[in-house]
């Protein structure tokens, strides 16, 4: 059983003149694995939501050439034992980035970034738990990512009464040092840096709602490894939040 997907596309004028994308997706059965082989090619021209400036110097934003990139990805699904595994692999030429001194920069060299994902569920009753593993690396330390992510989430549902259902839910990340983009506030951009690492420390969060088909209700509690140490950051010099609650509500329309 296969099955086969195309899009392309093309813009011929304005400032996102010549850029194009082309996708090409291969859906294939194996017995109880699902296959999705994914091709993307495309070449854009960077964007920018914000009005980027400096008193000391001024940026030609229309010299910019397109960013291209090539991504080959390969996700394989094993329904009966509930397992993800994906692994792509990605070129981009003419990446943009802000350097150190917070200058808008591209490069010409190409860069080239990899990873592997494996994603494990279990189910027992009314616990639900969903595993992550990531390993990821790129040829350049301009695109800095960090090299191993592990993630756990944790559920617990039970019914209350009729189509309401109690939900609790804990969720653990964490992910090796690497060099983080710092902030600068001035200009609101993140930019290059490769001083000092950062990570390898648990972000965790939980929550716990009421929900009923499209609708929920409930509390969430951010940043709990802050009870344990508030000196922790990932950006630098920004340290992260003390631990707070939320409160939210979601809801979903028919038409």
């Amino acid at each position: 059983d296969s099955k086969l997907e195309f899009k392309l596309g093309f813009c011929p004028i304005g400032y996102n003149q010549n850029n194009y994308i082309f996708n090409f997706n291969l859906y294939k059965t194996i017995k109880q694995t699902h296959n999705i082989l994914s091709l993307l090619i495309k070449s854009k021209k960077p964007h920018f939501l914000n009005h980027y400036h400096d008193d000391l110097f001024s940026f030609d934003w229309n010299s910019l050439r397109s960013i291209k990139t090539i991504d080959l990805n390969l996700l394989s699904s094993f329904i009966k034992r509930k397992i993800y595994i994906s692994t792509s692999i990605k070129r981009y030429s003419n990446y943009f980035f802000f350097n150190q001194l917070v200058f808008p920069e591209q490069i010409k060299d190409n860069i080239i970034y990899i990873n592997f994902k494996v994603d494990k569920m279990w189910n027992w009753n009314h616990v639900f738990i969903k595993s992550t593993f990531l390993m990821q690396q790129s040829n350049n330390t301009i695109l800095s990512v960090p090299l191993c992510l592990l993630s756990q989430n944790i559920k617990y549902k039970t019914q209350l009464f009729g189509k309401f259902d109690l939900v609790n839910s804990l969720s653990i990340s964490v992910f090796s040092k690497y060099y983080m983009n710092s902030y600068f506030p001035l200009t609101d951009v993140f930019y290059l840096q490769n001083e000092e690492k950062t990570g390898m420390f648990p972000l965790i969060s939980a929550s716990t709602s009421i929900n009923q088909d499209r609708f929920s209700v409930g509390f969430m509690l951010d940043n709990m490894y802050q009870l344990i140490d508030n000196n922790k950051y990932l950006v630098k010099d920004y340290f992260l939040p003390p631990t707070s609650m939320r409160f939210f509500i979601k809801w979903g329309f028919l038409n």
